[in-house]
């Protein structure tokens, strides 16, 4: 990471704070390390994608190279002040099509900048590089749960007609929510408890 690169994260910072000053009285204290996580968290949310941010903190869908970089509450509280300001606007010489010649149009502080900091180096490609996640972001992403399937309608459930056992990966028990089951019904798609000492298998059809 350039010199370039670390003054851009440190504006990033330096106008977070401010932002958080001006609309909680405080500032959130924000530092170039807590920027840096929290673009790279993003950069991985978009590789690695759960229906919501909060996912990725929850306890049946924890994703540790997000969760154990940065709590949930601090990744919200930058989240929620994370600023790079548009003012002052400058003036910056411009070609024109029309008139064929250089015109004044403005320029936010922002654009200067990404501008003078990054010297044609795009800051997802940085971080990308900089956290290496792409390489593993398909075996990772194979290693999340899915979420729970829906419980059958009771008319499916109690009919007594083809609830044929097949042998699958591990799940939770859908009737007494303790085992870890390798039994699936067919028609109602849950997993069940099939052993010596708890059929659920039978049991969650009679109650």
């Amino acid at each position: 990471m350039g010199d370039g690169d670390i003054d851009l994260i440190v504006d990033v910072a330096k106008n977070t704070n401010l932002y958080g000053v001006q609309e909680t009285g405080k500032s959130i204290k924000a530092t170039k390390e807590d920027i840096i996580d929290f673009l790279a968290i993003n950069i991985l949310m978009g590789v690695v994608v759960m229906p919501s941010y909060k996912d990725y903190w929850k306890t049946s869908y924890r994703y540790g190279k997000i969760a154990d970089v940065m709590p949930i509450k601090r990744f919200q509280q930058i989240r929620r002040y994370s600023y790079v300001d548009a003012y002052p606007v400058e003036s910056v010489k411009r070609f024109h099509k029309k008139s064929k010649g250089r015109i004044d149009v403005p320029c936010p502080q922002i654009v200067r900048h990404y501008n003078r900091h990054m010297g044609g180096v795009n800051l997802a490609d940085m971080l990308i590089a900089w956290y290496r996640t792409i390489q593993d972001s398909v075996s990772e992403e194979k290693k999340i749960k899915k979420p729970a399937t829906e419980r059958p309608i009771d008319a499916i459930r109690y009919d007594a007609v083809d609830h044929w056992p097949e042998h699958t990966e591990y799940q939770r028990c859908k009737y007494c929510k303790k085992g870890q089951a390798s039994t699936r019904c067919t028609k109602c798609n849950v997993h069940l408890c099939y052993v010596a000492k708890r059929n659920c298998f039978v049991a969650y059809r009679k109650h």
